[in-house]
């Protein structure tokens, strides 16, 4: 597959990525009165917990997101091989690429992007999935109000994943349920939906999903752990939490660090690397063989 084949991929991916969007939007208005009184009422826990109960929908925008971020990983990963490929057959035209990114034409500095991109170089901001979102956000105040209650939802929602079966695989420096995905998506979503308004508004829109995020899954930590019904993955979400912070050009770990206590996260990598090593049982161990 040649670099048309790839930007033709890319474009197919873009367009699955660009229906998913579409049903995100949709789930996020038929919430929008609750998330709301939530974006409102952050301080005000009894109020806040109230419409926390009338959210719908919480398991299929999970879903929905981590699709679009497994989407993007797969085209990220054809752009990387197209990248490698491009870097020992034209590496002087890819320096030339390279520095005219990093050097843009201050008149119209979206072209240096937009070239990067098709040679297959990383971007902060990602040109075809802005044009993508374009269809689904105008710039106006009603579409930014809902893009900006999308970050909402997806942080008080993110912590469901520690009442499912995800685990965090220290081996393949991820999750077993492909959750790690989702944090390429939010850091690619808030960059597209929030591009037509400037850079500050995307850096406020992320710090504010840190917030919200953060805040719900403090309350992970403080839940007892004999509890029948308490959650059996929260390291594999703090871990999440770190990934999407880590990932992210709007966010940094001094802003996490001000919001989440890093001891959590320490010894949530410990526990996930400790128990990765723990040898089988010699009875798993046979029950392995027979299969």
């Amino acid at each position: 597959m040649g670099p048309y084949g790839i930007r033709y991929l890319g474009e197919q991916l873009t367009d699955l990525v660009s229906g998913q969007v579409k049903e995100l939007k949709r789930i996020i208005v038929s919430n929008k009165e609750a998330l709301l009184n939530l974006h409102m009422n952050r301080d005000k826990q009894e109020v806040f917990n109230d419409n926390l109960k009338r959210l719908k929908n919480n398991e299929d925008l999970l879903g929905r997101t981590t699709l679009v971020g497994v989407v993007l990983a797969f085209r990220k990963l054809t752009l990387d091989a197209l990248h490698n490929v491009l870097s020992t057959r034209i590496p002087f035209l890819l320096s030339s690429i390279t520095d005219f990114m990093l050097h843009p034409p201050k008149d119209k500095p979206t072209i240096a992007t937009e070239i990067a991109s098709v040679a297959g170089i990383n971007c902060d901001l990602d040109p075809a999935l802005t044009t993508a979102m374009s269809h689904h956000c105008d710039n106006s105040q009603e579409d930014y109000t809902t893009w900006s209650l999308f970050l909402v939802y997806l942080g008080v929602a993110l912590p469901d994943f520690a009442y499912k079966d995800t685990n965090f695989l220290p081996s393949l420096e991820g999750h077993d349920n492909n959750a790690h995905c989702l944090a390429i998506a939010v850091n690619a979503l808030a960059g597209a939906m929030f591009s037509g308004y400037g850079a500050i508004h995307q850096k406020q829109r992320m710090k504010e999903f840190l917030v919200f995020t953060s805040s719900r899954i403090m309350k992970l930590a403080a839940e007892p752990e004999r509890e029948k019904d308490a959650p059996k993955s929260r390291e594999a979400v703090y871990l999440l939490l770190d990934l999407i912070v880590s990932e992210s050009p709007y966010l940094t770990m001094d802003m996490l660090e001000r919001c989440f206590p890093y001891a959590l996260l320490r010894d949530a990598y410990s526990s996930v690397y400790r128990h990765s090593h723990t040898p089988k049982s010699k009875s798993k161990v046979a029950e392995d063989a027979t299969f």
